[in-house]
């Protein structure tokens, strides 16, 4: 068996101020341009982003440009994974950076233990004081399926970008992006670890993951995130059905549907006027999915769960009531 290649796959709109930056850490790498290559997808970028990209890439050979129209981030990686010539992909965000040489020992681990996942350590990074925070790693020194990890109470961290894997993998099981959300990660990781036989961890940081103050999706809750986040619990419940999992792993999947729904009611407090009706219309649309609260074994929750499913504007009147003295 040959060398493992590694594809890099990097979405970008409108990211001018950052996009130099992550690629140049993605080209200052210590392994041969034959073993790695970087897909950079524009996602119909209308700054200067392709300007500062074309500038950086001139003279690289193991570089691929393509431009899109825009479609979102779900799209864009989806569309570098599908062209991707290597045996792992990895996304990265282009607003992020990687640790410059940190591909050989990747690469390498890669190659011995050939897991479908490759999670990875990172830390947040900020323009102020701390310039740097270190999160708890998630460390999975031995191989384990995701099954397992999972019945053992074991999320791998969210974000898709913190993870290497494996493209047969990806393919083998149809994973992708699904288009068009926000919070795609948590849609997505979920399911993938889910399918994983292999599992390993790289316990160095490696990648850096960029807070901005503003300007993200995450820096103001829109009605889209409220409305998305809902799609996100939906098809999460709907996998579940349509894989038929252990009470184990339902526990973990319930916890992520329960805590997207949470999010969506918590961010609907913040919408004003006509957003805050659309989103609650939307709620009620999906109160069924309010009867999984009553399987946490908090009694807050299995109560909440109770008032929403049979009664969703008294659920609501008391939600909003708990949460006003939780303030104060």
């Amino acid at each position: 068996m040959g060398a493992v290649v590694l594809s890099l796959v990097v979405p970008m709109y409108n990211v001018e101020p950052y996009i130099g930056k992550c690629i140049n850490s993605c080209l200052h790498q210590n392994i041969p341009i034959d073993q790695y290559e970087i897909i950079i997808i524009d996602d119909g970028s209308t700054d200067n982003s392709s300007r500062i990209v074309k500038d950086v890439i001139r003279d690289e050979k193991n570089v691929r440009y393509i431009r899109q129209a825009n479609a979102g981030l779900s799209a864009a990686r989806n569309a570098g994974k599908a062209i991707a010539e290597g045996d792992y992909v990895w996304f990265i965000d282009s607003d992020d950076w990687i640790e410059s040489n940190c591909l050989a020992d990747i690469v390498k681990l890669l190659e011995t233990s050939k897991p479908d996942i490759l999670q990875l350590q990172y830390r947040y990074t900020y323009d102020g004081f701390p310039q740097y925070k270190v999160p708890e790693p998630c460390a999975v020194d031995e191989s384990q399926s995701g099954k397992d990890l999972i019945k053992a109470g074991v999320m791998l961290p969210i974000p898709a970008q913190f993870a290497i894997y494996r493209k047969d993998f990806l393919e083998e099981h149809s994973l992708s992006f699904y288009p068009g959300i926000y919070h795609e990660d948590l849609e997505f990781k979920p399911r993938t670890l889910y399918f994983a036989q292999s599992v390993i961890s790289y316990n160095k940081i490696v990648y850096n993951y960029y807070q901005r103050s503003s300007g993200s999706i995450t820096s103001k809750f829109k009605l889209k995130n409220g409305l998305d986040l809902i799609v996100v619990a939906r098809n999460l419940y709907n996998f579940t059905i349509d894989e038929d999992l252990d009470i184990d792993s339902l526990l973990m999947f319930n916890r992520l549907i329960s805590m997207s729904i949470n999010n969506a009611l918590n961010g609907s407090l913040s919408l004003e006027g006509k957003d805050r009706s659309v989103l609650l219309t939307e709620l009620k649309k999906n109160k069924d999915l309010f009867h999984i609260y009553m399987q946490s074994k908090k009694l807050k929750d299995i109560i909440e769960g109770a008032i929403f499913t049979f009664n969703f504007k008294a659920g609501y009147i008391v939600y909003k009531l708990v949460k006003n003295i939780m303030r104060q």
